[in-house]
Order: C-alpha cells, then sequence, then structure tokens
C-alpha cells in the first residue's frame, strides 16, 4: 500500500493540474495569477457564465464555488473522461512519462464481486418472470397496448419486454421462492419498504423494460405504467450497487459497428421512443433513463458516435433538456465531436409521430438536425425583438459568454463566424421590417422630399 501512495504522489507531483484541466477550459484572463499559480475558468462541470471555478496548482486542487465541485487531477481525470480510477492513473503516468508498478492496479475483492453477481441474478430472474407475465397471463390492457404501441412479437423479444402484474408482493414470494433473504431482495432495488416495515414489489401494473450494461447484464427496470392514475407514468429502478441511472444508456448494449465519426446514433428521452425507431429500422438508438443527459452519459454516448443526433420531446420539457445538454457540450466539443439536434413538433414525441403519421415522417425529420451552433442561436433569440439597440447588445454579450465556453480555439473561431452570419441576418431583417413600418408612416410626399438622404438614413 505504501508503495502504491507514493506512486500516487509522484504522479500529482509530476503532473500539473493547470495543464490537465487547460486542455478542458479557457482561462479567465483577468482574475488568473499564473505567477501565484492560481488559474480561473467557467467551470466545465456545469453552465455558468462567470469563471467561478478555481485551480491551486501548487496544492494541486481545484474547486467551483458554484457547483461545489472539487478534487486534485486524479479526480479531475475521473469526472471530465468518465474514467475508473485505474484508467485516470494510467492515463497519467503516460503524461509523467512513468511506468506503474507491477503490484499497482485495482483491487477486486471476493465479496464484492459475489454481491453484484446474486444482484444481477435476481434481475434475471425478475425479467424472466415479468416476461411470462407477460406471454402467458396479459390483461385486456396489456393486449390493448402491445397492439398498438408496440405491434411486434420480434420487438417484445429483443428487448425482452415484460409486465408487472397487480399485487404487492407478486415479485418477492416468488424470489423468495427461490432462496434469496428479504435483505437482499430489497437491496436489488426490485422491492422496497414501507415505513410500517412491509415488503412491497416496486413495479405494479406496468410494461417492464430490462436496463443493461455494456457487458450485457441486466442491473436494472424500467416501467410505464398502464393506469392514467399512476403517479408516475414511468419509474426506474432506485440506485443500487450495480444500477447507477446517471452513467448507463437503455440499449446501449445492442449498439452496432464500431465508433467512427459517420455512425448514426440517435438519442432520444424515453424507452418507448428507443423502440419506435427500432421498429422503423433505427437500431443505433439509445435513451437517458428519465433524466437530462448527464455529463458521464454524453462521454458514452461519444465513444458509440462522433456527431450523435438528438431528437427529444416537442414540448416545454424536452426543449429545456436540449438548451441543458447544448451548454454541458459546448466545453467539451472538438472538430472531431459534437452534437446536432432534430426538432419535433409541438407536443410530439417520436413514438408519437410514428404512431400517428408514419415512419416516413419521423424519417424525414431525421434527415435534417440541426447543427449544435443553430440550437443555441435559437435558444438565445426565441421570443425576442432586436430593433433596439439594447436587445441586440444583449444579443452580443450571450453569443461572447457561448464562444468563451468553446474550448478548442480554432473551433470558437469558426462557431464566431457561424454566428456572425446568423446575426448579420437577423439584424437585416429587422432593419428591413422597421423600415417598412417607417415607410408606413411617412410624412406626406411633399415633405418628404425635403429630407436629404442623410435625415432618412438617421430618422
Amino acid at each position: 500500500m505504501a508503495s502504491s501512495n507514493s506512486f500516487i504522489q509522484e504522479l500529482r507531483e509530476k503532473v500539473s493540474l493547470s495543464e490537465v484541466v487547460g486542455k478542458k477550459v479557457q482561462w479567465d484572463s483577468r482574475k488568473t495569477n499564473q505567477r501565484n499559480g492560481d488559474f480561473w475558468a467557467c467551470c466545465p462541470f456545469h453552465e455558468e457564465k462567470t469563471a467561478s471555478f478555481k485551480v491551486d496548482d501548487k496544492k494541486g486542487l481545484y474547486y467551483c464555488f458554484g457547483c461545489h465541485e472539487k478534487g486534485d487531477v486524479i479526480t479531475f481525470l475521473r469526472e471530465i473522461e468518465n474514467l475508473d480510477f485505474f484508467s485516470a492513473i494510467k492515463h497519467l503516468a503516460f503524461l509523467a512519462g512513468l511506468e506503474i508498478p507491477k503490484n499497482f492496479g485495482p483491487k477486486k475483492t471476493s465479496t464484492d464481486e459475489n454481491v453484484n453477481k446474486t444482484l444481477v441474478d435476481l434481475h434475471n430472474l425478475a425479467v424472466e418472470f415479468y416476461k411470462n407475465h407477460l406471454t402467458q397471463k396479459p390483461t385486456l390492457e396489456v393486449t390493448q397496448f402491445l397492439k398498438n404501441r408496440i405491434s411486434s412479437r420480434k420487438l417484445i423479444e429483443d428487448f425482452k419486454l415484460g409486465f408487472a402484474p397487480e399485487g404487492k408482493k407478486n415479485l418477492y414470494d416468488h424470489l423468495c421462492h427461490q432462496g434469496y433473504n428479504t435483505e437482499t431482495i430489497v437491496k436489488s432495488g426490485l422491492c422496497a419498504r414501507n415505513e410500517q416495515g412491509k415488503i412491497y414489489d416496486r413495479f405494479r401494473n406496468r410494461i417492464i423494460f430490462p436496463i443493461k450494461n455494456h457487458a450485457d447484464q441486466v442491473v436494472g427496470l424500467g416501467g410505464r405504467a398502464l393506469s392514467s392514475s399512476a403517479k408516475a407514468k414511468y419509474l426506474n429502478s432506485p440506485e443500487t450497487e450495480i444500477f447507477h441511472k446517471g452513467r448507463l444508456l437503455f440499449n446501449q448494449n445492442n449498439f452496432s459497428g464500431q465508433k467512427q465519426a459517420k455512425s448514426k446514433l440517435i438519442v432520444v428521452e424515453g424507452y418507448m421512443d428507443v423502440i419506435a425507431l427500432s421498429k422503423i429500422g433505427f437500431k443505433n438508438c439509445v435513451a437517458p433513463l428519465g433524466t437530462s443527459v448527464t455529463s458521464d452519459q454524453l462521454q458514452k454516448i461519444w465513444r458509440l458516435s462522433n456527431n450523435p443526433i438528438f431528437a427529444f420531446d416537442g414540448d416545454a420539457s424536452g426543449e429545456r433538456a436540449l438548451v441543458r445538454l447544448a451548454f454541458l457540450a459546448l466545453p467539451l466539443i472538438s472538430a472531431e465531436k459534437t452534437i446536432q439536434a432534430c426538432k419535433l413538433p409541438t407536443g410530439q414525441d417520436p413514438d408519437d409521430i410514428v404512431s400517428k403519421f408514419g415512419a416516413d415522417a419521423l424519417v424525414n425529420l431525421l434527415e435534417k438536425p440541426k447543427p449544435l451552433h443553430e440550437v443555441l442561436w435559437e435558444h438565445e433569440t426565441k421570443g425576442m425583438s432586436f430593433k433596439i439597440p439594447e436587445n441586440r447588445s444583449l444579443l452580443e454579450i450571450r453569443i461572447k459568454s457561448i464562444l468563451k465556453n468553446i474550448a478548442d480555439i480554432n473551433l470558437r473561431n469558426h462557431f464566431s463566424s457561424a454566428f456572425f452570419e446568423l446575426k448579420r441576418k437577423l439584424f437585416s431583417m429587422d432593419e428591413n421590417s422597421f423600415a417598412n413600418f417607417r415607410s408606413s408612416q411617412a410624412l406626406p410626399n411633399h415633405k418628404s422630399k425635403k429630407l436629404s438622404k442623410n435625415q432618412t438614413n438617421h430618422a
């Protein structure tokens, strides 16, 4: 252990934290004091307009006064690149030109492995239990749902869909009969204990979607309510030792082909959207698990495709999720990796479009995605009038703030050019509209002729 600790300390001393962080951020020249080892930037972990992220190069520590992220160079690499501890150490050793000691490496305990295997085994049993209920004991409600929304026995098999029946302890009793104790079942997240200490099944009267990790292991479940009176339409497993929803993507395990710049990957909001796209031939489709896309999930997405298309729901929630994603991606994009977005009609999601308008309608939308700079531009200009100088100035301030978040200088210059063209067209359009308004309010001809050309231009 002493040897491992000394090696880690040597890495911290030989690799400059500011050098590693500097590849992901743009330093604030006004607040940064390089001589004292103090570096400031906008935080790479959350969206912000002012530099509240500080790197103390002498101590080798960073801290964000906005979101309170903190740590050393190892922590930073793990969080920003979604690496495990040993992978971060290997990366730093490469930067430092050091050889990793032979006895250094991730320590696996048989206890942890056994616990994780047990939890995976429980999930496999649950999937089979729910699958049998779907195929052998479907209710009229289930049959109608499958007919209207799935319409394919193959899709049911491909996604291993199931049905959690009504009743408080159906799955619990089944798992107990398989020899598992109550505490282990509760620990799996498949069942829970209420305030009175009574056990109940977490999923009831729901279509079940197994959620797999990259190793194709079932580590959690998603459930869609069939009753309109359910408190939540969708329900996920809770956080467990094997299930971390901010790090997983639904259907990632089915992605085909190696990552390449042109590989088409579509990211949607929910399970049914993934299935709707799969139904019309788009197999490379994933979804976050009921939350906004996290930094971990975005890094996973980029490992599958350099230029994924995000097709979020056409509602206020989907719009907010897309904007949040755009600002999350901004400090991380490069010439090789970015994002684009397919804007869906108001009130529609991919599943709705396929069900109501057919596959061609969705295909046509997916073939015309908006690039990232247009997504940002639309957000900054939506509902605004730019006839007055104040609003134009405010827009320019916002654009400058966006550009500062782009770490790649060359890419930042190209974004700046693209924004300039959009701004020129927008302001020109507003000027034309204003000119039309002004002409409608013009003085009678015999008076207006007396105005000089110079006066007209400054009217």
